[in-house]
């Protein structure tokens, strides 16, 4: 990103030992416009960071950089592992199949995917791979959760859009 292309056409044999430099020219305006979306990015990270921190309840991040060290398959099981969340079976008269412990009983969380609720809670986050994945917020020992795909965020970064605040359903 940034540069001009330039194709080069080079002959190279088995006992080649020369060193080849390609020169490129960078295209300023490229450059200009990465800066105006990371720092746009920045910005939504800190809206993030400041909502988590606003929450009058327990919270967590999980952020890109575990998401993608991860050997997890899928974001389920990422969070039974490095979320401390304790997966169980849900009752008969629950959405999903799968819920979380939360005071000695099997509790329902509220999901949330980019802004917008996931029907089938839990279950719908195990359909996506921790590494599609930009964020995922953890609140109140599971009661919410809410989870980010890079899409989102780059779409964010284009245009920011107000964030739904913790206690409001997404």
């Amino acid at each position: 990103y940034g540069f001009d292309g330039r194709n080069v056409i080079v002959d190279v044999t088995e006992r080649s030992t020369y060193r080849l430099e390609v020169l490129l020219h960078p295209r300023p305006v490229m450059l200009e416009g990465l800066t105006v979306v990371a720092e746009r990015l920045a910005e939504i990270k800190k809206r993030l960071r400041n909502r988590l921190r606003a929450a009058p309840v327990s919270t967590r991040a999980l952020d890109q950089d575990r998401l993608l060290r991860t050997a997890a398959v899928d974001v389920l099981e990422f969070l039974r592992f490095e979320g401390s969340l304790r997966v169980v079976p849900c009752g008969m008269d629950a959405r999903s199949r799968a819920c979380v412990m939360r005071r000695g009983r099997s509790v329902e969380p509220r999901v949330c995917i980019d802004e917008m609720p996931a029907f089938g809670a839990l279950d719908q986050l195990s359909t996506y791979r921790p590494q599609e994945l930009y964020r995922i917020e953890v609140y109140s020992s599971g009661a919410e959760i809410r989870a980010y795909t890079h899409q989102f965020m780059e779409r964010m970064a284009s245009g920011p859009k107000a964030l739904i605040p913790y206690g409001f359903a997404c």
